[in-house]
Formats: structure tokens, sequence, C-alpha cells
């Protein structure tokens, strides 16, 4: 079996910081369809906001859980996650925070 299966049959608290990078992504896959069958602009604004937030919260409560894990076993919990959790929770973060400055620097809209 892969690494990930194992991640996810494994009743460790990891396996919970991969399901929070999995939340997020699927947050980000889910709005470009959103966006385009939505036809008011406050609407979509408010959903490139909510999936910019989620982003952002679920990529710290993962680097969070993983830091906690670490703290408590005094094991680097982050190098053994690296590829599965680590990397996709920062990048959750990093994509939060730059669909918030789009949305600042770009004004709202009303038509």
């Amino acid at each position: 079996q892969g690494m990930l299966e194992n991640l996810l049959e494994d009743d460790s608290p990891a396996s919970s910081a991969l399901v929070c990078g999995i939340t997020g992504i699927t947050a980000w896959a889910a709005l470009p369809p959103l966006q385009l069958i939505t036809p008011w602009p406050a609407a979509r604004r408010t959903l490139r906001a909510v999936t910019s937030i989620l982003s952002l919260g679920t990529g710290a409560a993962a680097l969070g859980l993983l830091h906690g894990i670490g703290l408590m076993t005094q094991h680097t919990v982050l190098a053994d996650h690296l590829l599965t959790a680590t990397l996709p929770a920062a990048g959750l973060i990093v994509l939060g925070i730059v669909g918030l400055a789009a949305l600042l620097r770009t004004p709202a809209t009303h038509r």
C-alpha cells in the first residue's frame, strides 16, 4: 500500500491534517465551477473570500496540528509528513493569503 493509504487508514492524528488539506484543496477546485454558475458579482466575490479564508484556516490548522503532535511526541512530525500534509498545508496558507490580497487589490464592482 502507498504512503497516502497508510496515513488515511491510521488512527493517527496526522490523518486529520491530511483531511484538512483535502478540504482546502477541494474548496479551491470547486471555486471556478461555482463562479461560472453564479450570476451575481457580489456572490462570486464572497465565494472567493470564503474560499481564501477556508484555505488559510485549514492550512494553519493542519500545520498547527502537526506541530502539536511533534511537541507531544518529541519527534519531527512535519518532516515525516512533508509530502502528504506539510507542503499541502503550507500551500493552502499561501493560496489563502494570495486570494485575500487579490480581493483587497480589486475594487468591488456594483452592477
